[in-house]
């Protein structure tokens, strides 16, 4: 093994000279520390395969470094040889000889404009292609950490070499990193392909015509803003015809780099004035430019030799001083060398592909049709999946995900955990004025927990004089299966009988649905565009909005942070007062970890998993094999995501809830009957289990506290004792999470040793299960007094104080002081491994004990991970005085927007105390929601507020540009559009180079 060593030392000194740019390049493992993908399985970095190579783990980092650094060059040569073309690099900049714990803190906010000064400095005199990034974009930012900040941008390349944006005193370095291959693949991309064509092969009939797959993108049933390649229907007036969708073919989507959106076609876009270009000049472009690089001839060839680097002679000369080539990269090339020497793609490529752009975020989707398939399919599919990720244009690439589907037994588990004890319906809060958007696989608009027979039928044009359906659009079609999964979870939402005789109305019955049918009729889903999708009851024609939407489905697969997660916190920052529900998924069985998915990933939702429900005793289960409601589902999917983010948020009755049952054949089901035996159906009844039932549970919940706020019931706890407004979503989901109750166990299977233990902010529970009357105050019901600000704006650097009395006259104290506090931040980018970009922090000090600090989420220090905090002090006595701290410790942006939540006995002072980032009192504003705001100077008590030892104020400079971030948008209204322009979350027209301008040209 001595030869090693010799190609060690030969190679740590071609990696040395490799390094030309001003910029230093990463390392695999640095990469791979910040963005989940590829690297790892292509350029063999995981000690896994250090024994398979019969090489030591210091060999094997060197072998790894070695094709990384030589890959890294062919990158820079590339862009250096196209001067026309702006290709996508990471940029970074990180604190040397700095750790996560260091106290030492630059902002988001000021690298990244240290980092725009560098690009500016390194374009002086240069002809930089028309579409390079002149500035950083926020929404591109893939870490916002105490010790580094990267984002990606798109360069020129003699600009990408002379970026430097490291600081004088040596302090912070500079890091310039082109994208290769595997940085754009997102973990499991060339596997899935592989192993899903193998799928498709095994389970595909040819001769079945019903299998033939047809995307279900209709012009005349789309809400707004998307076309595809492939019309589905020649007539209007209805939904067009959608084939069962299993088996598919995998489809890829593809997130376009920054640079590739023109700002202006924004604002053209979001104005309603633009048109759909004919679809058949998208399929040509795309077609013509795959042909070109990839169908067969001799200039395919040369084309491709000289975009992806494991066909060029560098990487063919390093191999062979290795002995060979990573196994990954062998299976690529020869997957491309059969698709452009034998052209048996060609076919496929010029038939069987369907180009389709979403306008948000910005991305586009390529599916296989299923039709004429062929034995080279797996071949042609890796080879379109490597030359799409050749593009400058593309930033990320994953298979795209297949989503699968995932009661008055619940009512009074939520309200109050007692038996038959419904608190919140007897002061008369039911769901009144509430329209819940709910996406499922159909409504039995028939069964009598729906129908109303003196309105029209339901359909995509809304009709409020409807009892129950306000608006139906059929996506997919206008109907559900057999006891199918949609008339049941919203059953669960808001379900409820005429005549108020049901013996499974749901959680919120006066609430009305607007439901998107996204279902086959063998219970398969096909999801709309996600801007589409979460518009659902939200469109200018509705005049009472939605601002809860119930999602009871998800990916199987996906624990990372993907494109869909980041779309719906792109389109949830934008709009604040939509709360979006998301089942979490049930592959948690045996405590398998880490089974959480897309989109209940994603930051702004809420993530719900599901606790088990109660017979007749209030603690013993449903069933024998059940503990009960203070214990977590065995399958209830578990935590955390692949970036360490708290996942699920909460829980609630899942296991077993009695809701209507679809019977589309028999019109006018219902429950004359009586209830099924457990686990059975009958009329219109079925019991179902899942965390499928759990998110239409605090779907139903969530439109229980909007009322509250909107009907006047806060601060009094009676309607009308305080001012009418509408809560953000961070409001609510602050609420539910606040007075989330802790589960002693998770009820696994008797084979797996029955019940585990479970805590509070754990893989299983998360924040707990929800509790409606440790969240609320009602006047002589409640365990706990509330204070809420809602809205509340902190700069970049500052600090707001609040103080609190513990007093607890005529109140249970049991419940302790608890503060919770939520924001709603940017998307952040595909795969990222630390994922928080804008961190506010929580903290409490007791003025007995200044020393003594409370930190967030069960944590003895700050929390640098998530956008939820909460802090429980269990024990506080009568008197005792806290200041409650809310600190933005580092933003991306010059301000972050907040929510928060104080309940427990007290006395509180209505104004918080608001530092600026140079630590002096300022302005505490006027929050006319609330009506508590005032303006105020030091503590309440004329006192200085104390700060735990390892807090820093630090001030920055900020520039008018950047002062203009602060606009906000109008929170009731979501065609709003200026802060989803200034945030960076794109409603986007798109201008590309190559096949992607002809693709997105329909944008126009």
């Amino acid at each position: 093994m001595q030869w090693h060593w010799l190609i060690l030392a030969l190679l740590l000194a071609y990696e040395a000279s490799a390094q030309q740019p001003a910029s230093r390049s990463m390392t695999p493992a640095e990469f791979s520390a910040l963005q989940a993908s590829e690297v790892q399985v292509e350029y063999e970095t995981l000690e896994d395969f250090a024994s398979g190579l019969g090489l030591t783990v210091d060999e094997l980092d060197v072998r790894a470094r070695a094709f990384w650094a030589d890959a890294t060059a062919f990158e820079y040569r590339r862009a250096l040889g196209s001067p026309d073309v702006a290709f996508p690099y990471l940029l970074c900049r990180k604190l040397i000889g700095s750790d996560s714990n260091s106290t030492a803190v630059i902002s988001g906010l000021d690298h990244r404009l240290a980092i725009d000064e560098a690009i500016a400095a390194a374009s002086q005199g240069k002809d930089i292609p028309e579409e390079s990034s002149t500035a950083i974009d926020p929404s591109h930012t893939l870490v916002n950490a105490d010790d580094v900040y990267c984002a990606f941008a798109r360069l020129g390349g003699s600009v990408a070499e002379a970026v430097d944006c490291s600081d004088d005193g040596g302090g912070v370095e500079c890091i310039v990193q082109p994208l290769l291959v595997a940085m754009k693949l997102m973990p499991g991309t060339i596997q899935d392909i592989v192993d899903g064509v193998k799928q498709f092969y095994a389970e595909w009939d040819p001769v079945d015509e019903e299998e033939v797959y047809i995307p279900p993108i209709p012009s005349d049933t789309s809400m707004n803003g998307t076309a595809s390649a492939t019309n589905t229907s020649d007539e209007g007036g209805g939904p067009s015809p959608v084939a069962d969708p299993k088996p598919t073919f995998p489809s890829l989507d593809l997130v376009l780099c920054p640079g590739v959106v023109e700002g202006d076609m924004v604002a053209e876009y979001t104005a309603g004035n633009s048109g759909i270009a004919p679809v058949v000049d998208i399929q040509e472009a795309a077609t013509a430019w795959l042909l070109s690089n990839i169908g067969g001839g001799d200039e395919a060839r040369r084309t491709l030799s000289q975009t992806f680097y494991w066909t060029s002679d560098s990487a063919a000369a390093l191999s062979e001083q290795f002995g060979g080539e990573p196994e990954r990269a062998a299976l690529l090339g020869e997957a491309l060398d059969a698709a452009k020497t034998t052209e048996l793609c060609v076919s496929a490529f010029e038939d069987r592909l369907t180009w389709t752009g979403v306008v948000l975020p910005h991305f586009v989707r390529v599916e296989f049709m299923n039709s004429d398939a062929d034995e080279i399919d797996e071949f042609c599919a890796l080879a379109l999946t490597i030359a799409l990720a050749t593009m400058p244009e593309v930033c990320t690439l994953e298979v795209t995900s297949t989503p699968v589907p995932f009661n008055d037994r619940a009512q009074w588990l939520i309200q109050s955990f007692e038996k038959n004890e419904r608190p919140f319906f007897d002061a008369g809060i039911r769901g009144e004025g509430q329209i819940v958007a709910v996406s499922d696989t159909g409504i039995d608009i028939h069964n009598c927990y729906f129908s109303d027979p003196d309105a029209p039928a339901p359909g995509i044009k809304p009709n409020f004089s409807h009892r129950k359906i306000v608006q139906y659009w059929p996506f997919v079609d206008d109907s559900d299966y057999e006891y199918g999964h949609g008339t049941h979870t919203s059953g669960t939402v808001l379900g409820k009988k005429a005549d108020g005789t049901g013996i499974a109305d749901g959680i919120a019955p006066e609430a009305k649905v607007a439901f998107v049918d996204i279902g086959t009729k063998r219970g398969f889903l096909r999801i709309p565009p996600d801007d589409e999708l979460l518009e659902a009851g939200r469109g200018p024609e509705m005049k009472v909005k939605a601002h809860i939407h119930s999602a009871s489905w998800g990916s199987v697969r996906t624990n990372f942070y993907d494109r869909q997660s980041r779309s719906f916190d792109d389109l949830l920052y934008g709009w604040d007062d939509l709360l979006v529900n998301v089942a979490a998924g049930n592959s948690g069985r045996f405590n398998r970890l880490n089974t959480v998915s897309s989109p209940a990933v994603a930051k702004n939702i809420l993530s719900v998993g599901s606790s088990q429900s109660s017979d007749d005793g209030e603690t013993s289960g449903i069933t024998p094999q059940q503990l009960g409601p203070e214990h977590i589902s065995d399958f209830s999917s578990r935590g955390t995501t692949s970036d360490g983010r708290i996942k699920p948020d909460l829980t609630a009755p899942g296991d077993m809830l009695l809701s209507a049952g679809a019977q589309p054949d028999e019109p006018g089901s219902c429950d004359e009957l009586g209830a099924p035996l457990l686990g059975s159906s009958r009329g219109g009844l079925v019991w179902m289990a899942g965390t499928s039932m759990a998110a239409p549970a605090v779907s139903g919940t969530a439109a229980l506290v909007r009322q509250y706020f909107e009907e006047g019931y806060y601060p009094g706890g009676t309607k009308g004792s305080g001012p009418e407004f509408m809560p953000s979503a961070a409001l609510v989901k602050a609420v539910l999470m606040n007075g989330a109750q802790m589960l002693v166990g998770v009820d696994n299977p008797s084979v797996f040793g029955g019940e585990t233990a479970s805590l509070p902010y754990d893989d299983a529970q998360g924040f707990g299960r929800v509790s409606l009357i440790d969240s609320l105050f009602l006047e002589d019901k409640s365990n706990v007094r509330v204070k809420v600000w809602d809205r509340e704006v902190i700069a970049n650097g500052g600090l707001q104080t609040f103080d609190v009395t513990v007093d607890t006259a005529g109140c249970d104290s049991s419940s302790g002081l608890r503060a919770t506090l939520v924001w709603s931040e940017p998307g952040s980018s595909v795969g990222c491994e630390r994922c928080l970009l804008n961190d506010l922090d929580l903290f409490i000090i007791p003025s007995a004990d200044p020393a003594t600090v409370y930190y967030p989420n069960g944590l003895d220090s700050r929390d640098s991970l998530n956008n939820a905090e909460r802090v429980i002090i269990p024990d506080a006595v009568d008197g005792e005085k806290f200041t409650i701290f809310v600190e933005a410790h580092n933003l991306l942006l010059v301000s972050q927007k907040y929510s928060m939540v104080v309940t427990g006995c007290f006395s509180i002072d209505d104004a918080p105390v608001v530092f600026d980032s140079g630590g002096a009192a300022a302005d505490g504003g006027d929050d006319e929601s609330v009506g508590t705001m005032n303006t105020v100077d030091g503590n309440v008590d004329g006192s200085e507020p104390s700060l735990p030892t390892d807090k820093e104020i630090t001030a920055f400079d900020v520039t008018a540009a950047e002062e203009e971030e602060l606009d906000d948008p109008e929170p009731d209204n979501p065609s709003s559009t200026s802060t989803m322009v200034t945030c960076g979350v794109f409603l986007i027209d798109v201008v590309l180079t190559g096949f992607i301008t002809g693709i997105c040209s329909f944008y126009m």
